[in-house]
């Protein structure tokens, strides 16, 4: 059975049919979320992991407007006016769903917890991707993953330790991440004007009827 979870919200809206984006509540954000999906593992000694480390525990209350947020794709999302409910598949259900992009912030959150600061008044932008998990990973099985396997087989190289310790590898994915995520997004906003146009069009030529009437 797919698991829930539950995010403590201001506000959301819906970008796109099948793209959400809310504002969050870091105190109550669940830290135990699948990090599968997400390009990079959470490095508590990297300067990434240190900086919003910094951010959240200083000014908590700033962390929304000076973060980029967290990307995240869901099976279903059931929404409420303060809640948003993520059904989420794991690998071990079949699914590839959780955190995109974001391990080291909730990394932060869970660190900070720990620490007992103070997080009520922090806040995090969260977009979730409901059901674009797996055209997600498939692209980037093909255009990145796959091929650095083959190249490292061709090399005779051990390949799951030279993933495992090559930065390279992980900034390429990252990238290829961040490429093909836009490029959703493009098309959705493009086809979102396209269809405000046409209905602008439509109106003009509707009036133009009309006062020719």
């Amino acid at each position: 059975m797919p698991k829930t979870w539950n995010l403590k919200i201001d506000n959301y809206f819906l970008a796109f049919p099948n793209c959400m984006i809310a504002t969050a509540h870091v105190d109550s954000f669940p830290i135990d979320l699948p990090l599968e999906p997400n390009i990079r593992e959470p490095n508590r000694k990297s300067a990434t992991y240190r900086q919003i480390f910094d951010s959240l525990t200083t000014q908590p209350e700033k962390f929304f407007s000076r973060h980029s947020g967290i990307v995240l794709s869901a099976n279903i999302v059931k929404s409420s006016k303060t809640s948003l409910e993520l059904e989420v598949k794991e690998a071990s259900e079949g699914g590839s769903d959780g955190i995109i992009n974001g391990a080291h912030t909730v990394l932060a959150f869970e660190q900070a917890k720990n620490y007992k600061y103070d997080l009520t008044q922090a806040r995090v932008k969260v977009t979730i991707h409901i059901g674009l998990a797996e055209d997600f990973l498939q692209q980037l099985w093909t255009n990145s993953f796959r091929k650095y396997l083959v190249s490292e087989k061709t090399a005779g190289n051990t390949v799951g330790t030279k993933i495992s310790r090559n930065q390279e590898i992980w900034e390429s994915l990252y990238i290829s991440a961040q490429s093909y995520l836009n490029q959703h997004l493009v098309k959705m906003v493009n086809s979102s004007k396209s269809e405000s146009e046409a209905k602008v069009t439509q109106g003009r030529k509707g009036r133009v009827q009309a006062g020719k009437k």
